[in-house]
């Protein structure tokens, strides 16, 4: 069973029969595309690109079978992953399906090791026997330009290869160095698939506001910018006929087909408009819409009535609740949350900002499944960035109030949670203080006998350390006075070795002094005066001794003058 409006997931191709609202869209760009062998639809993020492509374009080439519709998506260029590259991305799309017998590669009879997408292309035609064109739609094109320079001009010079050139000269230069004639290289099927020039025809689908870089292609494509098809915005006229004609529809839907009151539908018109003042985004009236598909389903409602659309504010509101709680785990959920209301808004002016990828895996630690499953439910678009990766944004400027409001639930309720677990904190504390105290009395109460039992031991300890004390010092006393004693005799003894030194230095009998002086410095060595009339006496005899050789050198020389003849006097 399927829902008979997606919500904010674009249009599939199965869907195509719940499509509706954008008939003159689709009639005028499907007669652009076949006229024009490169088109460019372009629209603002939001008005509904990939859905008209998926649900009315490709249906309708397919119905008309002639083109063969096949859409590329690049994604954007990463510098952290090893990418294909945008050329390879669009050989994807033309090889067989699984399970089904490849086209023989007959090119190679010619040419061998070719890759291009003219190759690709012409293996492609010889499949469906050359009675099918190709329309290759390039969803998001602006994807490209986030990847290498030398990728984007690889991808720029085979597509306009492949768009006009009927047979590259490399394959008429391969057969000039044969000796046999081409139809004798290829089978008669061969050589007409190689001759029939392929009828391709390209769609580029872009953003508005990326329109620019589409100058980057003017080498190859130089009136890329004269076959442009915007689509705009929803009118009333057209929103109103995507609202109705779903609900009417019979098939294996979740609920019986019903209507709207006319009251009813006005009423979501004059919402989605706010109040006429704008056109509608296709994006806000599907998740309107879906939501009251649900109500219906819950209700069995046959008719939608205007008492039932009387809180479409608050379908919004509910809407990123619900895609925000469908967050399977908490943190990621809180993470998300933190993103989306203290990150991708300014709440002051209410408005939207965009992150680069990078800084939103740093800042609010969020998984890179969680981001994607915020894209994929619509609350985040995600926009190819020139350096690489994506920027992210809010969808939709109609989530900004209810973004705002749900910050302001989130950070009352996080106040009072702080606020209830700063109370449970006290509370714990004042418990521990309680069991302190209770403990604190036991304590006490034990202490109390202990002191009791203490006092009467401490009342025997003091008697016996009076008693040890009388002892002690009694000891030291008579300590003290044999000490005295001891002093005493070896002051005395100490005076009379130095009365004796001095007498042995009057008669200059320097080495006795000393012997007398050293003796006394044994007993007492801090003796500062026994110290000096050692160093005294060390001098003197130091002095003394030199006196006395001088007497003992002259007194020799006398004799030696007395023995000499006297004319040698």
């Amino acid at each position: 069973m399927s829902h008979r409006y997606p919500g904010a997931q674009p249009f599939e191709v199965a869907q195509r029969q719940i499509y509706y609202g954008r008939t003159s869209d689709s009639n005028n760009l499907y007669r652009l595309v076949k006229l024009e062998p490169i088109s460019v639809l372009y629209g603002k993020s939001g008005t509904g690109k990939s859905s008209l492509l998926n649900a009315a374009l490709m249906p309708r080439a397919e119905s008309d079978g002639y083109f063969a519709p096949l859409r590329v998506r690049f994604n954007a260029w990463r510098a952290d992953l090893d990418s294909r590259r945008p050329i390879e991305r669009t050989w994807d799309v033309l090889q067989p399906e699984p399970g089904t017998n490849s086209s023989p590669d007959f090119l190679d009879k010619i040419l061998t090791g070719e890759a291009s997408l003219w190759y690709e292309i012409k293996k492609f035609q010889y499949r469906k026997k050359g009675r099918n064109g190709i329309l290759l739609i390039f969803d998001q094109f602006e994807e490209l330009f986030t990847y290498p320079e030398d990728q984007v001009l690889e991808f720029r010079r085979q597509l306009a290869e492949a768009l006009f050139t009927p047979v590259p000269q490399r394959y008429w230069d391969a057969l000039e160095t044969r000796t046999e004639r081409l139809n004798e290289i290829l089978l008669p099927d061969e050589l007409a698939i190689f001759q029939q020039p392929a009828d391709v025809k390209v769609l580029l689908a872009i953003r508005s506001d990326r329109m620019h870089l589409l100058h980057q292609l003017n080498d190859y494509f130089p009136s890329i910018l004269k076959n442009c098809y915007e689509l705009t915005a929803l009118d009333e006229r057209q929103a109103a006929e995507a609202i109705e004609m779903p609900a009417v529809l019979s098939g294996d839907f979740t609920c019986p087909s019903f209507v709207y009151e006319p009251a009813a539908l006005s009423t979501i018109l004059n919402f989605l408009t706010d109040g006429k003042k704008q056109m509608i985004e296709a994006t806000q009236l599907q998740i309107i819409c879906n939501s009251i598909e649900s109500k219906v389903q819950q209700h069995q409602l046959t008719e939608v009535q205007e008492k039932h659309v009387a809180d479409l504010e608050a379908v919004i509101e509910n809407y990123y609740d619900e895609k925000i709680s469908a967050i399977a785990d908490a943190q990621q959920q809180l993470a998300a949350r933190r993103l989306i209301e203290e990150g991708l808004l300014f709440e002051e002016e209410e408005r939207r900002l965009s992150l680069y990828e990078g800084q939103i895996y740093r800042v609010y630690d969020i998984e890179e499944a969680t981001l994607r499953q915020l894209v994929d439910s619509h609350l985040l678009r995600a926009e190819p960035s020139l350096q690489g990766g994506y920027t992210y944004e809010l969808s939709h400027d109609s989530l900004v109030s209810p973004v705002l409001i749900a910050k302001k639930k989130r950070l009352e309720s996080e106040r009072q949670a702080a606020e209830a677990a700063a109370q449970a904190e006290r509370e714990r504390e004042l418990a521990v203080e309680r069991r302190k105290r209770r403990q604190a009395r036991m304590v006490a109460a034990v202490m109390t006998v202990l002191a009791a039992i203490s006092l009467l031991t401490s009342f025997f300890a003091v008697r016996q350390s009076q008693v040890a004390e009388k002892a002690l010092s009694q000891f030291l006393e008579e300590k003290r006075e044999k000490e005295e004693e001891k002093r005493e005799k070896e002051k005395m003894k100490i005076e009379a070795l130095l009365s004796s030194a001095e007498k042995f230095a009057t008669s200059s009998d320097w080495h006795l002094c000393l012997v007398r002086l050293e003796t006394a410095y044994a007993i007492d060595s801090t003796n500062v005066i026994v110290r000096n009339k050692i160093q005294e006496a060390k001098d003197s005899m130091t002095v003394d001794s030199i006196r006395r050789t001088r007497g003992i050198i002259k007194n020799r020389i006398q004799e030696v003058k007395q023995k000499l003849p006297t004319d040698s006097k």
